[in-house]
């Protein structure tokens, strides 16, 4: 049978204090540690989500 860990790293969508109604996204570590952050606010929770995930590939994270 396979083992499913869990993975080491993740992306975290919250809400952006600067803009109302826009989002941000987080990389984090499996212990909670910020990794990267992003930089712009995005106008929907998803289009955060993808933009992270295009930045942890870019910088070789696997989620």
């Amino acid at each position: 049978m396979l083992r499913r860990s869990s993975p080491a790293f993740r992306i975290v969508v919250i809400p952006c204090t600067m803009q109302a109604g826009c989002f941000l996204w987080t990389i984090s570590s499996a212990d909670g540690r910020e990794i990267e952050r992003s930089r712009f606010a995005h106008a929907s929770a998803y289009g955060a989500r993808i933009t992270g995930e295009i930045r942890a590939r870019e910088i070789g994270i696997r989620i």
